[in-house]
Formats: structure tokens, C-alpha cells, sequence
């Protein structure tokens, strides 16, 4: 799924947003601005201000992945995009940005050192092979996780051998 911004959401986060000074920018801090550039080796320039420019490194683009080629269809120059202040350098007059919905959200994303034995999780079916099935992991840090064809029940199957009943 793309990580595009809804337009009417960032167009009302901009009208609520006062002028953006480079001064008074925070980490932590909501800002929203106009894509200026796209590069597949730097990320995402975004206009903050009229002589004001943040960057998202390409891993603070989005939380899904987007190929690098892809990069500009997802936000194309002029594109109103909302997103959070990760550091301020002060000295180089230099803004890092995240994208991300779930740093603009603040959701905590589940990492594989989260992932335990017996977890129920949602996610969507990414491919399926003769040996079982892969599956994009919800709110997940790009996890994808394969579900062996042996844990994956078909109700539609009709095979009575049920091993597990030893009652005859």
C-alpha cells in the first residue's frame, strides 16, 4: 500500500500551522510543507518554509516499503505532506524529517525482537508458494513472516483424517 497523505488532511494541518521559522523548529514537532525533490540516494526534500527546506532520509519515508524508482510517483513535486521533526542542526541549518505514519501518529511499530511464540498478528498475504504462504505483518517495521502450508487451515477441505483424536 502507498504511503500517500490524504491531500484534504495535510491541506488542514497547513492551514492550522502557523509559519514555520527556522528558530522556533523542535524535534518532536508537526510541520507541513510542499515536496520540492525526490532523489534515490537522499530522500525526500520537502519546503517547510519559503527559504526553508527538511529532509526525509528515504528509510523515514514511509513505513511501508517503496522502491526507489517509485519514490517520485508516491510524492510527487508540489505534494502537501505532513510530517515530524526528528532533529534540528542548528549550526549546518539542517532539518531531518520523518513521513512516516507512525512517527506522525505516534504508534510504536512491532520489531522481530518483539515477536513471540504463540503471538496472534494480522497481516496481508504478500505471495503464496507450494510450501506455504507469506505474509506482510501489520504495524510491523517491515516484518514478513511465512506461514508453513501445514499451519494453514482450508475449510473447504474435506479430508477427515484428524490425527489428533485418539477417542477410538
Amino acid at each position: 500500500a502507498a504511503p500517500l497523505h490524504d491531500d484534504d488532511d495535510a491541506r488542514a494541518a497547513r492551514k492550522a500551522m502557523p509559519e514555520v521559522r527556522f528558530d522556533e523548529l523542535r524535534a518532536g514537532a508537526i510541520v507541513a510543507g510542499y515536496v520540492k525533490h525526490i532523489s534515490t540516494d537522499s530522500g525526500c526534500f520537502v519546503h517547510l518554509a519559503r527559504d526553508l527546506v527538511g529532509r526525509a532520509v528515504i528509510s523515514e519515508v514511509s513505513d511501508a516499503f517503496i522502491r526507489a524508482a517509485a519514490l517520485a510517483d508516491a510524492f510527487p513535486r508540489g505534494k502537501l505532506v505532513v510530517a515530524r521533526v526528528l532533529s534540528v542542526d542548528a549550526r549546518r541549518r539542517l532539518v531531518e524529517l520523518s513521513l512516516r505514519r507512525s512517527r506522525l501518529s505516534g504508534t510504536t511499530l512491532l520489531e522481530l525482537r518483539d515477536v513471540r511464540t504463540g503471538m496472534v498478528v494480522r497481516g496481508t498475504v504478500t505471495s503464496v508458494q507450494s510450501y506455504g504462504a507469506f505474509v506482510a505483518i501489520d504495524n510491523s517495521r517491515k516484518l514478513t513472516g511465512l506461514c508453513h502450508h501445514t499451519h494453514i487451515v482450508d475449510p473447504d477441505d474435506d479430508d477427515d483424517d484428524d490425527d489428533d483424536d485418539d477417542d477410538d
